[in-house]
């Protein structure tokens, strides 16, 4: 893609069990109040605008009780590669390509594009 990338996390493995797509969260979950934060108006009004941009994602920056941000792994990250077992490719070359057919549905042609897949899942 022509990109520099200055972070890379790559996984991989298998889930003990089968996994929906909108379970698999990234983000922060705090373990404490936050502090310090814009007035409470301001705060309403951001998170109304990222939920307008992003809907799947959960922010819940006032709560007294764990607040977070978090966001489908699927809809946020650069390159999504699943792989059958035996098929996996060598995450070792940094040549990762994406591959979310084994997700099904829109995604079982193959043909989706990154961009269209954050898209569709945000």
């Amino acid at each position: 893609s022509g990109r520099q990338r200055r972070f890379q996390a790559i996984v991989q493995g298998r889930f003990k069990r089968e996994v929906r797509v909108s379970e698999l969260m990234t983000g922060h979950v705090f373990a404490r109040p936050l502090k310090n934060l814009p007035p409470k108006w301001l705060l309403a009004v951001a998170e109304r605008m990222i939920r307008r941009l992003a809907p799947s994602m959960e922010v819940h920056l006032r709560r007294r009780k764990n607040p977070r941000a978090l966001s489908i792994l699927a809809a946020t990250s650069q390159t999504v590669r699943i792989d059958k077992p035996g098929q996996e490719p060598d995450i070792c070359s940094g040549d990762i390509s994406e591959e979310a057919s084994c997700f099904g549905g829109r995604f079982a042609t193959g043909r989706m594009t990154a961009s269209a897949r954050k898209s569709y899942l945000s």
